[in-house]
């Protein structure tokens, strides 16, 4: 059959990605060769950075090498030719939005579609430079302690890489006024806010803090909060119970939205705090996910 197929005959177990295939994907101790890779790699993109980038004030954001693919202008011709910003540095590219970069490109002209296209590319490719400083605070997150889908939705959630409204828009995929947080329907849809600045969402972290008897302090970023929520238990059992409690609100909050803007459907803000402490139940109750 190989032979008739062209193809290698291999012996069990097959490996891919350097996993062995029909292995339970459940367990995070199955992705951890990859998770390690993943994690050399970045951590020596991440040093290699920051050397070149600085402050943002010496390395030109088209001419020079800071991203790990190449000079901007050479992967983006087409834009680089109509940019109004050619020579200048990276802190000329953009400015700080309380605590968050946002690249402000300036061009020549209008854009074409088919354009708007690469820009979305470019901003794929020009990682934002506080996204590379915050890297180093996520190994808490790999504890085996909920589904390992889950710990990499928050670690999506923890560098700014999911995928909200504010972002998309800003990406240029979905209309710039679409915007709004769907369950307040008051502010802007930033990570921050969806998932602890809006009313909904903090309602249901103060429940959390009521159940385990902590005071109610509004975090400054979305770091602070998972550091100060991870650290606010010295027992290692209670500590993991904290844990987990983070996950099962993150994941939570991000479903509800979901449900929202997919189904049109809405929960009201006491059920949206029971399916967390469900959740919570359901991953505390068996083994870990990393055994």
């Amino acid at each position: 059959m190989c032979q008739l197929l062209g193809c290698k005959e291999e012996s069990l177990p097959v490996r891919y990605l350097g996993i062995s295939l029909g292995v339970n994907l459940r367990f995070v101790k199955t992705w951890k060769l990859v998770i390690d890779k993943v994690e050399d790699k970045l951590s020596l993109w991440k040093a290699k950075t920051l050397n070149k980038v600085g402050n943002g004030r010496t390395v030109r954001f088209w001419e020079d090498i800071w991203l790990p693919h190449g000079v901007l202008k050479e992967l983006f011709p087409r834009l680089f030719s109509i940019s109004n910003l050619k020579g200048s540095v990276i802190g000329d590219c953009g400015f700080w939005d309380g605590l968050e970069w946002i690249w402000n490109f300036q061009w020549r002209r209008e854009l074409f579609q088919w354009e708007l296209a690469l820009v979305n590319q470019l901003h794929q490719e020009a990682i934002l430079l506080e996204e590379i400083t915050s890297y180093s605070f996520t190994s808490a997150i790999w504890k085996g302690f909920v589904p390992p889908r889950i710990e990499l939705f928050s670690w999506f959630v923890l560098v700014g890489r999911v995928n909200t409204k504010d972002k998309l828009r800003r990406l240029g995929v979905i209309n710039p006024n679409d915007r709004t947080c769907v369950l307040c329907g008051k502010s802007v849809e930033s990570a921050f806010h969806l998932f602890v600045g809006c009313e909904i969402s903090w309602q249901v972290w103060c429940a959390w803090l009521f159940a385990l008897r902590r005071k109610r302090i509004m975090p400054g970023t979305l770091k602070q909060h998972f550091e100060s929520w991870t650290n606010a238990a010295a027992r290692r059992g209670e500590r993991r119970r904290w844990v987990i409690g983070f996950f099962a609100v993150i994941w939570t909050v991000w479903l509800e939205r979901n449900d929202r803007i997919f189904r049109n459907q809405s929960s009201r803000v006491v059920d949206i705090i029971s399916k967390s402490f469900l959740l919570s139940d359901e991953w505390s109750g068996g083994e870990p996910y990393g055994c």
